[in-house]
């Protein structure tokens, strides 16, 4: 038998929340659950930009060692050129001066 309540509607259904938890239980519920999709998602990111990360240094080396080989190669090509230079020059020299003067 059901006695007469004499309390407010908000009084009786705080009582039924009551039985399936707080309303602070259910908050704390869904910030556990966004703790745990945030850990998550921290673990998945950090491990494809680990993954990145590794891709990108594989191909700056690749690059540095072109520009490398590059600057080097630009310097033999100087060199070459300075050497190349001077042998015109003295072949230049020595025509010129094989050429019989007109007097």
């Amino acid at each position: 038998m059901l006695l007469p309540c004499s309390c407010s509607a908000a009084e009786e259904a705080f009582s039924k929340d009551q039985s399936g938890g707080s309303g602070l239980d259910v908050i704390f519920l869904k910030l556990g659950n966004m703790e745990t999709k945030i850990t998550d998602e921290q673990t998945t990111e950090g491990k494809r930009m680990a993954a990145f990360n590794s891709k990108c240094a594989k191909e700056l080396k690749t690059q540095s060692d072109i520009i490398a080989m590059s600057s080097k190669t630009r310097q033999e090509l100087k060199g070459l050129t300075a050497k190349s230079n001077t042998l015109v020059r003295s072949k230049l020299v020595e025509s010129f001066l094989a050429v019989p003067s007109i007097s």
